[in-house]
């Protein structure tokens, strides 16, 4: 099995987890509504901890979907030669560092010259 081929599955992966998340959606939209309707103090209180529960497991869920994707794309276009590959996801020596900014060498060593000039 070649690395294109572990990023499609990657792929058939992040949709069945979509498909997930999407129903999870669904159902705490409509527990929202049963929580309009419901009168009872009890109901509600019940209610709310099922979408919480939602909001947990949807929140868990989407964190794996997000890493499955990346992971996917990266698997995908791994052998790719203009593609820049993560630091998090591998193991090689080459990996991205942060941006150095250069703020004009020149400009402080003049104003170190000028502060030499102003002190004789």
């Amino acid at each position: 099995m070649r690395l294109q081929d572990v990023g499609k599955e990657y792929q058939n992966s992040c949709k069945l987890l979509s498909r997930k998340m999407r129903e999870l959606n669904n159902r705490k939209k409509q527990l929202e509504e049963l929580k309009i309707k419901a009168k009872k103090e009890s109901k509600i209180d019940y209610i709310n901890n099922e979408i919480n529960d939602l909001k947990d497991r949807l929140n868990k869920l989407s964190n794996i979907y997000r890493t499955t994707r990346e992971i996917g794309i990266e698997a995908r276009n791994y052998y790719k030669k203009e593609w820049w590959r993560s630091a998090e996801y591998t193991v090689n020596s080459r990996k991205s560092r942060p941006h150095l900014f250069y703020h004009g060498a020149e400009k402080y060593e003049y104003e170190s010259y000028a502060n030499q000039e102003n002190e004789k």
